[in-house]
């Protein structure tokens, strides 16, 4: 392994010494400083296993055991990808507690490049004095980043960043396709280490399509979800989502089977409907969050409901209204339902089934 000289945390340089004696539960430093400075220590102890929580987006969270050799072969596979080389500044951004901020940190020892970790809670690009060669982002840091300019041109002076963690909206998707810098969004597990995949959302040859990275296979069961064969693991992985495999390299990400509704034996995949709400709603200027799911009804056996958080500028039968005139009749919304907070997972995420089920126990 390479020599590693130090980090760069909220501002402060601090020596490979320092970071391997100072107190990571030393109230000056904050939670983030804690955590970056705790796995900083665990990494250079030579710890052989490592532990990894799962983000409980689709059930409970858990943790996984990952063995260091996994760990370095991840990282490189990274390192590859991005062409990363020795020196190159990455930034990270992203909660050590999770796999995207210990994989971000682990790169950084692994292929000798110097880390800058910033709090995810405060102005990212606050103290950034330096070039950056490699970052990573959530979509909720990049919404916020791309509606301001400055930070916008920031952004763009990133040479290649990675979105990953949930879906990119459409307005976002508009405005990274107009950078020149490289920008890609990840179909990323916590099982797999981070990314399997990525497909690249900015400039001209941005597409809609995922490659699978070296190392990674892909497959689909009877359903058409996704499996993965990791090199970490012996078994295939499977998965819940849904994709339209083009080849063995490539494949088009379509939405969750678990969210799926079937409503009068129409089969509907709520992130395709929901890309077509967002149009509609960033037409009339709102900018609130949602989502669609099934309700029992007992014409169509469930009926397609459209959750918003907080409360309309609109009225509701004039959205109704526009939703049906703008989306195919049986994707249409039935109805629509105000909920004051949404239930969101530990890192951000809308938790779909919680938000209904806290309001109305359906299973």
């Amino acid at each position: 392994m390479k020599t590693y000289e130090g980090i760069w945390l909220n501002g402060k340089n601090y020596s490979h010494g320092d970071a391997l004696t100072l107190d990571p539960l030393d109230p000056k430093f904050n939670p983030f400083e804690q955590d970056v400075l705790a796995f900083y220590q665990l990494w250079f102890s030579e710890a052989e296993n490592f532990e990894f929580k799962t983000s409980g987006t689709t059930g409970e969270p858990k943790i996984i055991t990952f063995e260091r050799k996994d760990l370095i072969r991840s990282a490189n596979i990274s390192i590859s990808t991005f062409k990363l080389q020795t020196g190159h500044n990455i930034l990270l951004c992203l909660s050590p507690q999770y796999v995207a901020g210990k994989m971000m940190m682990v790169r950084a020892f692994v292929g000798g490049l110097p880390l800058i970790a910033i709090d995810p809670q405060l102005n990212q690009f606050a103290h950034l004095d330096r070039d950056i060669e490699f970052a990573a982002f959530v979509p909720n840091q990049v919404s916020g980043i791309l509606n301001d300019s400055l930070m916008v041109q920031k952004f763009e002076g990133i040479k290649k960043v990675i979105i990953g963690g949930g879906e990119i909206n459409n307005d976002d998707f508009r405005k990274l396709k107009q950078l020149k810098n490289n920008v890609y969004q990840t179909y990323s597990m916590t099982e797999t280490l981070t990314h399997v995949a990525i497909r690249k959302v900015s400039g001209s040859n941005s597409n809609d399509y995922y490659n699978v990275l070296k190392s990674f296979s892909i497959s689909t069961d009877e359903r058409g979800c996704l499996k993965v064969k990791s090199p970490y693991q012996s078994d295939w992985l499977q998965t819940n989502d849904l994709v339209k495999v083009i080849d063995e390299k490539r494949f088009i990400w379509k939405g969750r089977v678990d969210n799926v509704v079937n409503s009068g034996g129409i089969k509907i995949i709520p992130e395709e409907i929901e890309k077509l709400i967002e149009s509609v709603f960033n037409s009339l200027n709102l900018d609130h969050n949602f989502f669609v799911a099934g309700l029992p009804d007992k014409l169509l056996g469930n009926k397609l409901v459209l959750f918003i958080e907080g409360e309309l500028i609109v009225n509701q039968e004039g959205l109704l209204e526009k939703l049906n005139t703008n989306l195919p009749n049986y994707k249409s919304p039935k109805e629509i339902i105000l909920i004051r907070n949404f239930h969101y997972t530990l890192t951000g995420k809308i938790n779909r089934s919680a938000t209904v089920k806290s309001i109305y126990n359906v299973d």
